[in-house]
């Protein structure tokens, strides 16, 4: 694994708070000690070619233009703009001279177990290209600002008040995405499949996240939605958007990730209160989502904190 400064020398003032951290086309992220989110600003040009990571990516145009490139298509960012690349999409992103851009760069764990958001933030694989007019009407220019504000002067709380409004940002995302699809004839038809309980659902998905680490049946769940296995799956589909081992795959994947990141606890230990079967699906399918072993995610994190640390505090 290779790793690079985020800058060169001559600009290191610029990013006092920074490295990449690459393994391919994967970038691991690294994020002041207790916290999710990493806030960059930067003056100098530079270049990033093709790279993804599990966070998601909110880039602030400040002066001048960036372009970055994403599933085939082209994106040039403006002053005023913002573009949200969504979590795990492949893209670039280049400034032009005399340009001024922040980068908010924080994990989405949190929107990932909301039940009203995780299809939706699943089924976002472009990037969300916000005009200037559109940033400043909405009021999400004056949010992202506070957000940086926040991050800037560490206010008491200041990752979890971060959160609780990059939480505002989304919602209001997902509330314009919903609208712009969603037809008459289309809120019809999902209100037939979801049926006429949505608070069942509701029901059986809290009774998931509180039982995630045990070893969850398909038969227990039925049983305590009240339905037959068969009709179930149709109903955690339609409601859901992901069949129910899907479901329950991502939601322990997203536990054990921020356990590795915040728990001092063993992998192996926290591999037996996972919820995983063995050992082998546990490791599969935490690397089919972050591109590495749960023993590397957590080395790769683990390295840099004592550095990030120093650096944080040299900032302040």
């Amino acid at each position: 694994m290779s790793k690079q400064k985020l800058v060169n020398d001559n600009a290191y003032s610029l990013f006092p708070a920074g490295y990449r951290v690459l393994q391919g086309e994967q970038e691991f992220v690294t994020y002041p000690d207790n916290s999710t989110i990493r806030i960059w600003l930067g003056e100098t040009p530079d270049q990033f070619t093709k790279h993804w990571h599990t966070a998601a990516e909110i880039l602030i145009v400040l002066d001048g233009a960036c372009k970055s490139e994403a599933n085939d298509r082209e994106y040039l960012v403006k002053a005023g703009e913002v573009l949200i690349t969504p979590p795990r999409c492949p893209h670039t992103l280049s400034m032009a001279e005399g340009s001024r851009r922040c980068l908010i760069i924080f994990e989405v764990d949190v929107l990932e177990q909301m039940r009203d958001f995780a299809p939706l933030i699943k089924a976002i694989t472009d990037p969300i290209h916000i005009s200037a007019q559109m940033a400043e009407r909405s009021g999400l220019m004056m949010t992202l600002n506070r957000v940086i504000s926040l991050y800037r002067f560490r206010e008491p709380m200041w990752n979890t008040l971060c959160y609780s409004l990059l939480l505002q940002v989304c919602a209001q995302l997902g509330q314009l995405i919903l609208l712009q699809d969603r037809d008459l004839d289309a809120a019809n038809q999902r209100e037939k499949r979801m049926g006429s309980s949505p608070e069942v659902m509701e029901s059986v998905l809290g009774y998931i996240d509180q039982h995630y680490m045990n070893n969850l049946m398909l038969d227990e769940i039925a049983a305590y939605a009240g339905y037959s296995k068969s009709y179930f799956l149709r109903m955690f589909k339609n409601y859901s958007g992901m069949t129910f081992a899907q479901y329950l795959v991502d939601l322990r994947v997203a536990k054990v990730r921020q356990r590795l990141i915040h728990d001092q606890a063993s992998v192996e230990e926290i591999f037996k209160q996972s919820g995983f079967s063995s050992k082998s699906t546990f490791n599969r399918a935490f690397k089919e989502q972050n591109g590495c072993t749960p023993s590397e995610y957590r080395a790769i994190y683990s390295r840099h904190r004592r550095a990030l640390e120093s650096l944080d505090d040299a900032e302040d």
